[in-house]
């Protein structure tokens, strides 16, 4: 029988994008010594979706790519450092610590799982599941959407420019 697989709860649209490998910073109020393999839950919680929606109307136009209470791909979390000026130019990075994660990938399928505060370890049977589920091929499209969606959520949106092509 194999690990359990670690598992950290995230917020949308956040969870989504670290999985489609542009969120390469998670920031959180305390630190780990796991370092590998975490796959990324999709929390419940929509009040970010909601608050981007109401400033930015054309985004409900989005695919349907935001998903809650499920676990939607994983990533490696290959370090935790304490937030310093060398952060300062990734826009992800905000601290007090930032989880670095590398090696990004999204499930085809996402896996109903409860989602838990902290990093914690998988019930066996999602597991199990998570090791037989396949990852999904990223669009050129899928992280456009998750570059205007940070913009949108840190206040850099220009609605002018990310909505030219049309």
């Amino acid at each position: 029988m194999s690990e359990p697989v670690r598992c950290l709860s995230v917020r949308q649209p956040y969870a989504w994008a670290i999985c489609a490998g542009v969120k390469d910073v998670e920031n959180r109020g305390w630190t780990t010594k796991y370092r590998g393999r975490i796959a990324i839950h999709a929390g419940l919680y929509d009040g970010d979706i909601v608050e981007i929606y109401r400033e930015v109307p054309e985004l409900h136009d989005l695919p349907e790519v935001f998903t809650f209470g499920q676990i939607i791909g994983f990533a490696d979390l290959v370090d935790v450092v304490q937030y310093s000026d060398d952060l300062a130019d990734n826009p992800w990075a905000g601290g007090p610590y930032c989880w670095l994660l590398e090696n990004a990938q999204l499930l085809k399928e996402p896996v109903p799982s409860r989602g838990r505060q902290s990093l914690y370890r998988l019930p066996e049977e999602v597991s199990r599941q998570l090791e037989q589920a396949e990852i999904a091929p990223l669009t050129e499209g899928d992280r456009e959407w998750c570059e205007i969606l940070h913009e949108a959520a840190s206040g850099d949106f220009d609605e002018e420019e990310a909505f030219e092509d049309e």
